[in-house]
């Protein structure tokens, strides 16, 4: 078995899709962010300090969720009247 499939490997996307949701909904970046460019999206995740998912495509496990951590607290903030980020 490789490292990709391990469950160390699982935890350490979850972690850095967790460090990159946190940084894009800070700057009130939506789950649109899945969208862009690879260029683009690479460029986010060095400046929120992580290194970018290897994983090519908009459908990679690390970036589902960070859309999926992103929508889930896009709705919490709607459920709880909370700004979607500090502007």
């Amino acid at each position: 078995m490789d490292f990709a499939h391990t469950a160390a490997a699982e935890r350490a996307r979850r972690t850095k899709s967790t460090q990159l949701a946190r940084w894009c909904y800070a700057r009130g970046i939506d789950h649109r962010v899945l969208d862009l460019d690879a260029t683009v999206l690479r460029f986010i995740a060095r400046q929120a300090d992580v290194n970018p998912p290897h994983q090519p495509g908009p459908l990679s496990p690390p970036r589902r969720l960070v859309g999926d951590l992103l929508t889930a607290r896009a709705e919490w903030a709607a459920r709880h009247n909370h700004p979607p980020a500090l502007q």
